[in-house]
């Protein structure tokens, strides 16, 4: 197996053969890896950042904790590679292939895959659910959105008519809603605590009908067409005033 342990590639790699190589923590920046072969190669915590991976043959990589930032991935090849806890973000592509991969606990935000296979979010069980789904959002104070100025008030209705069903879009046009835990992570990753170690952010509960969701490539956020606002989540119900 050739070392690549931790290289930083920034010249063109076109078509080069990196079958069963170690290239775990490299770093591929603004290159041109056209039709490079990767299949099989060990790549845990590999960093690709502007990278052109078109036809690119990742096979049976082993990709854990790698990270993929703005490529363009038309055609390339993840079949069967181990995905678990990659990052996606920003990348574009047609007929991408993710078929037979492992994609546990991966991260997807703001990529437009077209036609592409073997994505399948954790959360589509969602839409089989027999009753109403309890979802929640973050909000910068009593319901205020912190992305669009509305503010979410109790016992209202929200609908979106036009709800965007690109599954390879993490953030399109609908009512996004999320899981408990990524809004707490997410509402103090941007904005914090106070002084007294309070959060600088509130939690609403939300209601909606498993027909109305759409599910994204995403692990713990999707959107909806419509909900119902059913309270503010009291802050003694999800933050550790101890802490």
């Amino acid at each position: 197996m050739k070392n690549f342990r931790g290289h930083i590639f920034n010249k063109d790699a076109r078509k080069t053969y990196f079958v069963m190589c170690d290239l775990s923590g490299a770093l591929f920046e603004g290159v041109d890896c056209t039709e490079a072969n990767f299949a099989g190669s060990y790549q845990q915590g590999c960093v690709y950042a502007d990278v052109d991976l078109t036809k690119c043959n990742f096979e049976g990589a082993y990709l854990h904790s790698a990270t993929f930032v703005r490529c363009k991935m038309d055609n390339t090849v993840f079949q069967r590679a181990s995905l678990e806890n990659s990052t996606f973000i920003g990348n574009v592509g047609q007929f991408t292939d993710f078929n037979h991969a492992e994609l546990k606990d991966i991260h997807f935000t703001k990529n437009d895959f077209v036609n592409s296979f073997g994505l399948v979010s954790n959360l589509e069980i969602l839409k089989k659910a027999g009753g109403k789904i309890i979802a929640y959002r973050f909000e910068v104070e009593d319901g205020l959105s912190p992305f669009h100025g509305v503010r979410y008030e109790v016992g209202q209705i929200y609908r979106c008519d036009n709800l965007n069903k690109n599954p390879a879009i993490g953030c399109a046009e609908g009512l996004h809603v999320a899981t408990l835990d990524w809004c707490i992570a997410c509402g103090y990753a941007d904005y914090g605590v106070d002084n007294a170690g309070n959060p600088n952010f509130s939690i609403i509960e939300i209601e909606c009908d498993p027909n109305d969701i759409f599910v994204p490539y995403e692990k713990d956020r999707f959107r909806v067409a419509e909900f119902t606002v059913l309270r503010n989540v009291p802050l003694t119900e999800w933050w550790n005033l101890n802490a």
